[in-house]
C-alpha cells in the first residue's frame, strides 16, 4: 500500500522486490515456453462466452487478461437493454398513437461502459441492440484489445444499428467533460442553435481495486461516492446505474456499496431503488471457511 512499509523498511523491501521480481520473470518464461511447445501462446488466447469471443492475455494481462467473474453480470446487461428498447419502443408506439412524435433519444437505448477493459459488458449491449455504446478505459492495450473484440464479433460494422465507440481517458475526467456538456446544453435553452446532449440510460461502473485492505477503506469510500456521484449525473431519469467493487474490504462490510451509492445519490438530487445486488460467477465457488473471497459486489440500481 502506498506510504506504509512493512517491518524492514523501504530498502528492505526494494530488495526483496527485485529478487523475487527476478525469480518471477523466470518462472513466467518458463511457463510461456512450456505452453508454446504445446502449441499455446498464453498472450493471444480466445475465450468464448455467451456468443461472444474475446482475445485476451492470459499470460500478463489483467487478471489472467479475463474477468471470468463478472460472466453473469455480462449477460444480465443484454436483456437490461433489451428491457430498455422494448419499453421505448412501446412509449414511442403510444405516443404515436397520440399523433405525438418521440423527443430525441427517446426510443434509443445509450450505454456507457466506464472503466470497460476488454469491452466485456459494452459488447454485451451492443448485442443486445442499444443504439450507441460507448467504452471508456485508460490502458492503452485494453481499448485496442477490446476494439479488436468487437470487430472480430461483427459488431463494429453494423453501425446502423448500433454506434460503439472506445475511448481512451480516465473516467473522471470523462465524466467531468459529460457533465460540462449537460450544463451547457441545460443553459443555451431549447433553440435551434442550442447544445445538444443526450443522457445515458444504463451506466456500468467498474473501476479496479480501490481497497486493496481495510486500512485503505475509509480512503477509497470517497473515490467510490466520488465516481457514483458523477455517475448519477448522467444517467436519465428512469434509467439504470451498475455500480461494483471487486475489493473484498467493501463487500465484507454487508450493504456498503448500496449505501455509498445511496448517499451518493442523494448528494447529487437522485433517488435510487436496488433492482439486483450479485457477486461474481457461480465458477468462483466460496469457502464457507474463507468468506474473503467474496470480493465482487455488483449492484443494479434504477434512478429516478
Amino acid at each position: 500500500e502506498v506510504g506504509e512499509e512493512e517491518d524492514g523498511g523501504e530498502s528492505g523491501s526494494v530488495a526483496a522486490e527485485m529478487s523475487g521480481g527476478k525469480e518471477s520473470a523466470s518462472e513466467d518464461a518458463a511457463v510461456l515456453a512450456a505452453a508454446l511447445a504445446h502449441g499455446v501462446d498464453l498472450r493471444a488466447v480466445t475465450v468464448r462466452e455467451s456468443g461472444i469471443a474475446y482475445e485476451c492475455n492470459a499470460f500478463s494481462g489483467q487478471k489472467t487478461g479475463f474477468y471470468c467473474d463478472q460472466r453473469e453480470n455480462r449477460v444480465f446487461i443484454r436483456s437490461l437493454v433489451s428491457a430498455a428498447l422494448a419499453s421505448k419502443a412501446a412509449d414511442s408506439s403510444a405516443l404515436s398513437a397520440k399523433g405525438r412524435q418521440a423527443s430525441g433519444g427517446a426510443e434509443g437505448v445509450r450505454v456507457l461502459d466506464l472503466c470497460s477493459h476488454t469491452g466485456g459488458f459494452a459488447l454485451n449491449a451492443a448485442l443486445a441492440g442499444a443504439t450507441e455504446v460507448i467504452a471508456v478505459d485508460s490502458s492503452v492495450e485494453a481499448i485496442v484489445t477490446a476494439q479488436a473484440n468487437a470487430a472480430a464479433n461483427g459488431l463494429l460494422w453494423d453501425a446502423a444499428v448500433t454506434k460503439l465507440s472506445f475511448v481512451k481517458a480516465e473516467v473522471e475526467k470523462f465524466m467531468t467533460a459529460e457533465l460540462v456538456l449537460k450544463k451547457r446544453a441545460a443553459q443555451s435553452g431549447g433553440g435551434e442553435e442550442a447544445e445538444s446532449w443526450t443522457p445515458y440510460d444504463l451506466i456500468i461502473l467498474d473501476p479496479p481495486k480501490l481497497a486493496p485492505s481495510a486500512r485503505s477503506l475509509e480512503r477509497a469510500k470517497r473515490k467510490y461516492e466520488s465516481l457514483n456521484m458523477a455517475a448519477l449525473q448522467l444517467v436519465a431519469p428512469g434509467g439504470i446505474l451498475v455500480s461494483c467493487s471487486c475489493s473484498a474490504a467493501v463487500s465484507q462490510e454487508a450493504g456498503l456499496l448500496v449505501k455509498m451509492v445511496s448517499e451518493a445519490a442523494a448528494r447529487v438530487g437522485r433517488t435510487v431503488a436496488v433492482l439486483k445486488v450479485s457477486g461474481a460467477a457461480a465458477d468462483h465457488p466460496l469457502n464457507p471457511m474463507y468468506p474473503e473471497g467474496a470480493y465482487l459486489t455488483v449492484a443494479f440500481f434504477a434512478v429516478s
